[in-house]
């Protein structure tokens, strides 16, 4: 298969064998390997990719909301902070939503350039809190992330609503499994 500019994975990954199963049923292709606790699944769409196993042991009413949610998170993270850097870089906003754009119109640094610092630096955190080993280390790294958070903004580096727009907005973790 040949991956081209798609940027999304052509095949999903699983050590589940309920979530194999329930591809086995919709039509697709499992490979199962010898000696591995995982299996390869294709044809895959980006639907697939936001799937959550425990979808399937809700109630369908449940099951079908937590997939709504999922999509409504994904949208938003995608569309709301670059909507909201519209809105206020051209002043679009309405007298009465006012209070969503930056207090103070003062700011050095642009707010794309803000906007493009925080997220890197919100994915670096997110990274790390994945990738070192214990509990406690995550809790100092969400810790840290205030305390650095709050910094950039008393010193100006940032304005308040862009660090408060981007973490709430990039929270992918209720997004993807």
């Amino acid at each position: 298969m040949k991956q081209g500019w798609n940027p999304f994975p052509l095949v999903r990954y699983s050590g589940r064998p309920d979530v194999a199963a329930a591809h086995i049923l919709e039509g697709h292709v499992v490979i199962i390997t010898d000696t591995s606790p995982s299996v390869m699944i294709f044809p895959t769409t980006l639907f697939h990719h936001v799937q959550h196993a425990e979808e399937y042991h809700q109630v369908t009413a449940a099951g079908a909301m937590l997939r709504w949610m999922r999509f409504i998170c994904i949208l938003a993270s995608v569309f709301l902070v670059p909507l909201w850097l519209l809105l206020v870089q051209d002043h679009l906003l309405p007298h009465g939503l006012s209070f969503i754009g930056p207090s103070k119109h003062n700011y050095h640094i642009p707010l794309l350039i803000q906007i493009l610092i925080a997220e890197v630096g919100i994915e670096s955190l997110r990274m790390a809190a994945v990738h070192t080993p214990t509990s406690l280390s995550t809790a100092l790294g969400i810790i840290a992330a205030v305390l650095i958070g709050q910094i950039a903004i008393e010193v100006g580096v940032f304005v308040p609503e862009v660090i408060l727009y981007c973490t709430v907005f990039s929270d992918r973790r209720f997004c993807y499994t």
